[in-house]
């Protein structure tokens, strides 16, 4: 691992309450876009767990986690716009802790993509999963319906 991660890591780490109230903050300015069942108390608790997730995704680079974690957030009822503020929170935490622009600096910018891009890869997956279960439900009512008319005449 680069120097230059390490060192975005450990800013990262050390201000880890501030970027979590600044994304509880996005978040909450998109409360109604979320889906009615994430709780705002849930909301302030995941702040923090995202940053241990990105974390995570340095020190490993792998897609899997961020996958399921975003799988987790979209079953959790986080909005689509709530994810995308999520990255932009990421990508200005590098830039107040960049005071240099570098190759380095482009990297890092690339796996926080790159982590981005599997979460929503994984909150999109579940987000349709979720629909077609919705959409099977409501067929499956739709069916019981007429059987039961067609019963009844």
């Amino acid at each position: 691992m680069s120097q230059t991660l390490e060192k975005y890591i450990a800013f990262l780490e050390e201000n880890k309450p501030q970027f979590a109230d600044a994304i509880v903050g996005s978040w909450k300015a998109l409360m109604f876009e979320n889906r009615y069942t994430i709780h705002p108390r849930r909301i302030r608790e995941l702040g923090g767990k995202e940053i241990d997730g990105l974390v995570h995704f340095f020190r490993t680079q792998e897609n899997a986690e961020g996958v399921q974690r975003g799988k987790r957030r979209a079953e959790e009822g986080l909005g689509t716009q709530s994810v995308l503020a999520l990255g932009r929170n990421f990508r200005q935490f590098f830039l107040e802790a960049s005071s240099h622009q570098d190759k380095e600096a482009a990297r890092i910018i690339r796996l926080i993509d790159d982590y981005m891009a599997a979460y929503v890869s994984g909150f999109i997956e579940s987000r349709e999963q979720y629909i077609l279960k919705e959409q099977e439900r409501l067929r499956n009512a739709y069916i019981a319906v007429v059987k039961n008319n067609d019963d009844t005449t």
